[in-house]
């Protein structure tokens, strides 16, 4: 990731590399609080490439950025597309519910369609396997009547 410190052609140019594996939401959590000062790398770390400062941070020193509502959303969409197989689609769409609430629709195998909401400071693996579970979301006692026009079956995980 290139950064310029400076006003126009005065200042330093930077040469950020990233650690392998990081989360795109992330990037820039991490780059403002290296921009802002924070070392989350060593003096052996710094090098000149292409008249740049060159700094390979390093991810054992990063402290874990919290990502923001819309980074989270889209963070449980792309796991949940991921999962996608040829045939019927699984995740038909979705909808902000509040700043802690995703409602999903999903594809049912009844060919219903079910609003499932999910907390997402919360939805991690368990979760989402569950939202992955026809078996797990079939279950009627769950079920509750639907006052969404997108959804024949609400389905509420936002307590689990």
């Amino acid at each position: 990731m290139a950064v310029h410190c400076g006003e126009g052609t005065e200042g330093i140019d930077f040469l950020y590399e990233l650690p392998f594996g990081m989360v795109p939401a992330a990037v820039p959590g991490v780059l403002a609080q290296v921009v802002n000062g924070l070392q989350l790398y060593s003096s052996s770390e710094v090098k000149e490439v292409m008249g740049m400062h060159h700094v390979r941070l390093d991810g054992e020193k990063m402290p874990p950025v919290p990502l923001g509502q819309e980074a989270q959303a889209v963070e449980v969409l792309r796991q949940l597309a991921e999962v996608y197989d040829e045939g019927e689609p699984f995740l038909l769409g979705f909808l902000m519910r509040s700043a802690s609430t995703l409602r999903l629709y999903i594809n049912s195998p009844e060919r219903e369609v079910w609003g499932v909401d999910v907390p997402l400071p919360r939805t991690g693996p368990s979760l989402l396997g569950a939202v992955q579970s026809p078996g797990y979301l079939d279950n009627p006692h769950l079920h509750r009547p639907s006052d969404d026009p997108h959804a024949d079956v609400l389905i509420d995980l936002t307590e689990y």
